[in-house]
């Protein structure tokens, strides 16, 4: 897999041999490709929770450190790796309940 820098530049192998095929570029291309889908993927769950943080935070009166504790602590990043279109399908608020409730209701029975 590609890696990127502050920059986004791609830095790849040197190959082996000069002699370059069109399926060596379109397997170099479906890198480039999954690389950028990837880091969108992270960028765009990355906010999702921010959100998810957020909320935790004005209607629990959590400060951020609190809430993010919440969240490293749920299942949600699990759930947004295994199953992203089921976190998806509901809002950030939906979540933030779920979590603070399923974490209070744990702290209630220990």
């Amino acid at each position: 897999m590609p890696k990127g820098n502050g920059n986004i530049q791609l830095q790849r192998k040197k190959p082996e041999n000069k002699n370059h095929t069109t399926s060596d570029f379109r397997s170099y291309l479906e890198e480039v490709k999954a690389y950028f889908e990837e880091k969108e993927d992270h960028e765009l769950d990355q906010e999702f929770l921010s959100y998810i943080r957020d909320d935790l935070m004005q209607e629990f009166n959590l400060n951020h450190t609190e809430a993010e504790e919440m969240i490293q602590k749920s299942i949600i990043i699990k759930l947004l790796k295994d199953n992203p279109d089921y976190v998806y399908h509901y809002d950030a608020e939906y979540w933030a309940k779920s979590i603070f409730s399923s974490q209070m209701s744990q702290h209630s029975l220990t």
